[in-house]
């Protein structure tokens, strides 16, 4: 081998060492980052750690952790009561990772922040979309039940009785569809139609 291809060798072994120290050093930055973000979280400091969910999310947009970063800013949000950038934040989740496990849940607490401002309507509507968008999730079922509270609430009777018809239809095997058959009823009893109420 002659010199210069030796030192080229050389160079080309030193530039690929050291790529790999920059990327150790950043994924080790990184994880580190995500782990102070989540430990902040869950010792209930959720000023600092919405501050650092967002830190890390701007630093690291292509991370695995940027996921379940963007989720957990949500949830800080919530707990910091900041209910539209809470709401804002999990439905740009719910839409952007519809395949995700959480997005299910992104939704549910998109209908928890608007029923925190008391915006029973769209509480509603939030709770229906898990059902609308992942009707095979766990939680479709009961964010149903959820719908039809806030339907009601709403004065929304008729939607609060098809969101009930369609958890029946759609979830009969579930836990769900007691409690659903009761609420409809209760509200065909209130209504006073008592023969479709004793039906139910």
């Amino acid at each position: 081998m002659n010199v210069a291809r030796f030192i080229s060798v050389l160079s080309l072994t030193f530039v690929l060492l050291q790529s790999q120290q920059q990327l150790h050093a950043q994924n080790t930055k990184e994880n580190a980052d995500f782990k102070l973000a989540i430990n902040l979280f869950n010792d209930g400091l959720y000023d600092l750690a919405t501050e650092q969910l967002k830190q890390f999310m701007n630093s690291f947009p292509g991370s695995s952790n940027a996921i379940e970063a963007k989720f957990h800013l949500g949830l800080a949000q919530m707990k910091l009561k900041q209910y539209d950038d809470a709401r804002m934040t999990f439905q740009a989740f719910a839409l952007t990772y519809q395949e995700n496990q959480r997005a299910p849940d992104a939704w549910t607490n998109v209908g928890e922040c608007y029923a925190s401002v008391k915006n029973y309507k769209e509480a509603a509507l939030a709770f229906e979309r898990v059902k609308v968008f992942h009707p095979k999730s766990k939680v479709a079922p009961d964010a149903l039940l959820k719908s039809c509270t806030y339907f009601k609430l709403a004065g929304q009777t008729e939607d609060a009785r098809r969101v009930l018809r369609i958890a029946l239809q759609e979830y009969a095997n579930s836990n769900a569809a007691l409690p659903a058959r009761t609420l409809l009823g209760q509200m065909y009893f209130e209504e006073g139609n008592l023969v479709q109420a004793q039906n139910e």
